[in-house]
């Protein structure tokens, strides 16, 4: 090795960012999870059709990210140059050796993802154009939880993870080794996928993280809540950041084509009606719904006030003053 000359790699196609794939089961494979210089964690992701092209002793190689053809979910690697191929091989590691030994005759051996070049400044910025969510790693007890999507955040202040939320760590389920993907699917269905080459090999759901644990028989001595990684600080702290992204997002104004936005409806809601009125989120909501479905501009408040409150409601001065105040929002 000490004889080869390396160039770092050079971008040739960005490729795409695919969810079920970067956000899903196998996310762990699809991200490079490292530390900047203040020990600072950061992802940049092995988009699906990336392309990088590096040097070898002056002979070009073009490393491609494919799916792999026996998991389907995980990335799968091809390397190509002076008329040799891998094929498609589970690391880059192997694609690279495999064609350069074939090239040059020899048994040198290459570490694959680390003469990528990935973390190039402008590799890294393209890489991570459009990425709208990073995931990030939870160490739990010897296990690593990566934690693929926060869920939905339908309310700016909200101080809990969203139905949605999704994380996988990888075990072994009858003795072989599997990815236990997490999701919760509403406020009383907890989800346990087990995955094995790409294919759900057994599927649990109850109404709590513990519940749904137990059912798997696996890692009993660890509490279901911090499997699922709901309650870890990091998580709490990326959930408070992507709080206060979503409200510096908030607009000063809402529009026409805001009302179907609920997180932007509720940000005025809180703002305006949730002290005066004595109604839930969704019933005052209806006034707007009904509102834009009429033909005409002009609304006439107490008409569509009497729908959501009823006819013997008696509206006192401080709520109307609230509804004026949202409707000139």
């Amino acid at each position: 090795m000490t004889n080869i000359r390396i160039t770092p790699g050079e971008l040739v196609v960005t490729g795409t960012i695919v969810p079920e794939l970067h956000y899903g089961p196998y996310l762990r494979d699809w991200w490079i999870f490292s530390k900047d210089s203040q020990n600072v964690s950061y992802a940049i992701p092995l988009r699906l059709g990336l392309e990088i092209m590096i040097q070898l002793n002056k002979r070009s190689f073009i490393i491609r990210v494919v799916r792999y053809i026996h998991s389907h979910l995980q990335p799968g690697y091809i390397c190509e140059g002076d008329g040799q191929s891998s094929g498609i091989v589970t690391s880059s590691s192997m694609a690279i050796t495999s064609v350069y030994q074939a090239v040059f005759g020899t048994k040198a051996k290459f570490a694959g993802l680390s003469y990528l070049g990935l973390e190039q400044p402008k590799t890294s910025q393209k890489l991570l154009e459009g990425v709208v969510f990073y995931p990030f790693i939870i160490e739990i007890e010897n296990l690593s939880i990566f934690v693929g999507s926060l869920g939905k955040i339908t309310h700016p202040n909200q101080k809990t993870i969203g139905y949605n939320y999704t994380s996988s760590l990888f075990y072994k389920y009858k003795a072989k080794q599997s990815v236990f993907f997490q999701s919760i699917k509403n406020d009383s269905l907890y989800s346990i996928e087990i995955y094995q080459n790409s294919q759900i090999i057994a599927k649990f759901n109850e109404n709590s993280p513990n519940a749904v644990w137990h059912k798997t028989g696996v890692l009993k001595s660890i509490s279901g809540d911090t499997l699922f990684g709901v309650n870890h600080p990091l998580t709490l702290q990326k959930l408070d950041q992507t709080k206060f992204s979503h409200q510096k997002l908030m607009p000063d104004k809402c529009t026409l084509a805001d009302w179907d936005n609920k997180m932007i409806m509720e940000h005025f809601f809180d703002l305006h009606l949730k002290k005066a009125v004595g109604k839930s989120i969704e019933e005052w909501h209806r006034v707007f719904q009904i509102w834009k479905q009429q033909k005409s501009n002009v609304i006439e408040l107490h008409t569509h006030l009497n729908k959501v409150y009823g006819l013997d409601h008696e509206l006192r001065e401080r709520e109307a003053r609230a509804w004026r105040a949202i409707f000139c929002a």
